[in-house]
């Protein structure tokens, strides 16, 4: 099936930039246009206060500057397959997999590539992984790479 728009979600670890090759690679076959995606997820307020006793401009601002230095990192990586990345950054509250699916469902992506962070068993159970939360609730095609 050849794509038409690729949605990369990124959070700038690792396992996203091999997952930033593998969409590179797919949009060059295919000609497919690519969304490079980062949702910074802000603190959850416990008591009323925000994690660590910070105002939430502070803590927006620095998921904001996590979010865009996800992105361009990610960006660089698909551009040395000679790829013109669209990226975005979206400052999301709550869940990082609605998000995406939200994303691909706007955009209307054919598929999502992202990367699995790899938490191990106990990890998943305790924390969820976004790839999987986003496998499924979308009807979007999704690529996970490890």
């Amino acid at each position: 099936m050849p794509y038409r728009k690729i949605l990369l979600a990124t959070d700038g670890s690792e396992q996203s930039m091999r997952a930033a090759t593998q969409a590179a690679s797919l949009a060059k076959v295919t000609g497919a246009d690519v969304e490079i995606l980062a949702v910074a997820v802000l603190q959850p307020l416990y008591g009323g206060l925000q994690l660590g006793a910070i105002g939430p401009d502070c803590i927006e601002g620095d998921a904001e500057r996590a979010a865009e230095l996800a992105v361009t990192d990610t960006a660089t990586v698909v551009r040395k397959a000679s790829v013109e990345p669209k990226t975005v950054v979206v400052i999301a509250m709550g869940n990082a997999a609605a998000a995406i699916v939200e994303e691909a469902k706007s955009i209307e992506a054919d598929l999502i590539v992202m990367g699995s962070r790899g938490l191990g068993r106990a990890g998943t159970l305790v924390l969820g992984s976004t790839s999987v939360q986003v496998l499924h609730i979308t009807e979007v095609p999704v690529l996970i790479v490890r």
